[in-house]
């Protein structure tokens, strides 16, 4: 599936994407998932619910249009209606529905949400907040506000589940300032915005600090049931991370990485989710075949909520420079015990390096085995 969207999303076209809605149906309703397991009923459901991605005008690149999108375009839901699906699905997702309390969950407007700046709070910063391409020595992150362009920016796709996991209400996707909120242009309240500082390998070798070159996480919010989740927003603008690149993404690829985390969740793959995608109205110059003939595309931004955006390079970059940062790695290991791990918190430092990978790596056995290989071949 995912190279069959890859090969489809790399050719790209001003009509209407309902050929992308079909391939993602098509792995929902095939022999390999047609008869998913109770957990997934519900979410299987919704995802037969599509809709397409693109404003109902057509775009065209020659000449340039003030304007990519039309102020009555609306955009629609992950999880709204667009068409008739099986009835036996459909009856055990309204059963399901209603022994749930849906009624009674928390929602919330977006200047109530319960924020906790943890990682900001409990973790080195880098002194400087300018964006100047450096190598950031001693820090986890970068305070940085989002500085994409935008020009009418419109909100193109979002999903009520996702929000649901926020306790957001849905109806904060109808706001005026929506888009604008979500494409940086306006600070979100509440929001401490930042770019996180970690290493990694590319090629084959450890190539020093990369870090978040066009991410920048919003912050964390505490839900009802206290659990923690980082809204972050892709392609909104440079950070001191970014090198000589821009900090931008397109549309081509911003609604692929909707498209498939909110597919891949469904398949019971844990993944990071998509709350919404933002067109920001403004053109970004690509080389999309890398043949040396870049041309302008379609700005947007993707709005992605994880329960952290830690990664082993998060430790790997200040344990590669040695002393002057081990401390930060052991506050940095801290730090994922107390949030992430607070069953072995308590336990001696010897217990704690031994953690119990029989629960916690099923997911990536998942990625590795037959689900996983049979999501990559289609």
């Amino acid at each position: 599936m995912l190279s069959q969207l890859s090969a489809s999303l790399s050719h790209y076209s001003p009509s209407p994407l309902s050929s992308i809605t079909a391939l993602y149906l098509r792995p929902l309703l095939t022999p390999f998932s047609s008869k998913p397991p109770p957990s997934l009923l519900s979410s299987t459901s919704k995802s037969l619910r599509k809709f397409r991605f693109y404003p109902s005008s057509p775009h065209k690149s020659q000449p340039r249009p003030p304007s990519l999108v039309s102020n009555s375009y609306r955009g629609l839901s992950m999880d709204s209606p667009s068409m008739n699906t099986d009835l036996s699905v459909d009856s055990v997702a309204d059963d399901l529905k209603k022994q749930s309390l849906g009624e009674d969950r928390v929602k919330l407007n977006l200047e109530d949400l319960n924020w906790d700046h943890s990682f900001v709070r409990d973790l080195p910063g880098d002194p400087r907040t300018d964006k100047m391409p450096r190598e950031v020595l001693h820090a986890c992150y970068t305070k940085v506000s989002p500085s994409a362009e935008v020009e009418n920016p419109q909100l193109v796709a979002w999903s009520d589940s996702v929000a649901e996991l926020l306790c957001l209400d849905p109806n904060e996707f109808k706001r005026p300032d929506f888009p604008l909120i979500f494409s940086g242009a306006s600070p979100l309240v509440g929001g401490m915005p930042y770019a996180q500082c970690y290493g990694g390998h590319q090629f084959g070798m450890w190539a020093g600090q990369l870090g978040d070159g066009r991410a920048i996480t919003l912050g964390e919010i505490l839900n009802s049931k206290s659990e923690r989740w980082d809204l972050q927003l892709k392609g909104a603008g440079k950070t001191p991370y970014s090198r000589f690149a821009d900090g931008l993404a397109v549309l081509r690829s911003s609604i692929r990485e909707f498209l498939c985390s909110e597919a891949m969740h469904s398949l019971g793959i844990p993944t990071t989710r998509a709350l919404c995608l933002v067109m920001t109205g403004k053109y970004v110059t690509r080389d999309m075949f890398y043949d040396g003939n870049p041309k302008d595309e379609p700005g947007a931004i993707v709005c992605r909520v994880a329960q952290s955006f830690l990664r082993f390079g998060s430790y790997q970059i200040h344990a590669s420079r040695g002393k002057e940062d081990l401390d930060i790695v052991r506050t940095l290991a801290d730090y994922t015990i107390r949030h992430h791990f607070p069953r072995i918190e308590n336990t001696s430092k010897s217990e704690s390096l031994s953690f119990n990978t029989s629960e916690e790596d099923s997911s990536v056995v998942d990625l590795t085995s037959n689900k996983g290989w049979a999501l990559v071949q289609r």
